[in-house]
């Protein structure tokens, strides 16, 4: 897929694989929309970040409609890569 001029929204962009995959989508040419709790530490005229919480529905309608105001409605890649963990026993 032919990434540049496109604009992609990437959940959970703070670190780990969510970080990565925005350095990858600039590296194409594509204009980045991160989604997250914390800011990533990411100085790139391609990259725009909204503070979001994906586990709260008026949250994320709050950066969807951000997003739009900012790059527009042609968005052309969302990748859901936010997540959340419990950590215990099974039986628990």
């Amino acid at each position: 897929m032919e990434l540049r001029n496109k604009t992609a929204i990437v959940t959970g962009v703070s670190k780990g694989i969510g970080l990565a995959t925005v350095m990858a989508l600039l590296e194409e040419g594509a204009t980045v929309v991160g989604w997250g709790r914390t800011a990533p530490q990411i100085d790139h005229e391609s990259f725009l970040f909204i503070e979001t919480d994906v586990r709260n529905f008026t949250s994320v309608e709050h950066a969807y409609e951000k997003t739009v105001s900012k790059v527009g409605d042609d968005i052309a890649v969302l990748i859901n890569n936010a997540g959340l963990g419990y950590e215990g026993y099974l039986t628990d």
